[in-house]
């Protein structure tokens, strides 16, 4: 996909679902994607994928509270340095393990630690961790496959992931920021990596575990990487390319 969506497409796709008579959250995204309406699109992606299932994991474990640290960290305004220190702490483990490539993820790519005002939530440190798992890196290649692979193992949610690919393809291929932030958003990735993108999605739908669900990524910190692979069944990649962490 490269910048707008064919209104012609979207018609075609529309006359199909209301011969099953479907009717979706996805198909109202797609309708508001071609009709240009671009703040309703936002809503609706925003709205039913996974940012709002990590705000309410969040709340479970630490109430609306944790919400208003989560919000007010992400923007700069709060800080938990007692989570921050447990991150920091992972550059004490051996380079092959799980957590110390993690570590690196934050330190090479200069990304802030949840905990630190700046830093992600720790319940969406899953994507994070997919980054790694999965052997993606934070090119804008590697940011839609790893959405991609995380859609994957999001398939058993209400919108089987749909959500999950429309977030990071709205922003890297269609030009469209979905994100609370400014990240700079592009056309035509999905185009260049296609193949990939489909393997990606192939190599999510295989895990075992839906890691955005309310998982604790800590037992596997300290596990060799490979041995943390082949306990969660992330397959191995076609490698090779400049979108690729080790």
């Amino acid at each position: 996909m490269s910048g707008r969506w064919p209104v012609a497409q979207s018609d075609l796709v529309e006359r199909f679902a209301g011969a099953l008579a479907v009717e979706t959250q996805a198909l109202r995204a797609l309708r508001h994607l071609a009709s240009r309406d671009i703040l309703l699109y936002k809503l609706c992606v925003l709205r039913n994928g996974h940012l709002p299932d990590m705000l309410r994991d969040q709340y479970k474990h630490q109430g609306i509270t944790g919400v208003a640290k989560a919000v007010l960290g992400i923007k700069g305004l709060a800080e938990e340095p007692e989570v921050a220190a447990r991150y920091h702490a992972l550059e004490k483990l051996p380079d092959d393990r799980l957590g110390k490539r993690l570590w690196h993820h934050y330190q090479d790519n200069k990304f802030k630690f949840p905990g630190e005002k700046n830093g992600f939530p720790e319940a969406g440190v899953y994507h994070d961790v997919s980054h790694v798992l999965a052997g993606y890196n934070t090119t804008p290649e590697g940011e839609t496959l790893v959405g991609a692979f995380i859609s994957g193992y999001r398939q058993a949610r209400a919108d089987h992931g749909f959500f999950t690919l429309m977030f990071v393809v709205s922003i890297f291929s269609t030009g469209i920021d979905v994100t609370p932030i400014d990240v700079g958003a592009r056309t035509g990735t999905v185009g260049k990596i296609a193949e990939q993108f489909l393997e990606a999605i192939q190599r999510g739908a295989a895990v075992g575990t839906d890691l955005s669900n309310d998982w604790n990524h800590w037992p596997y910190m300290e596990l060799p990487l490979e041995e943390a692979r082949q306990r969660l069944d992330v397959r191995p990649k076609q490698g090779g390319h400049a979108w690729d962490y080790p």
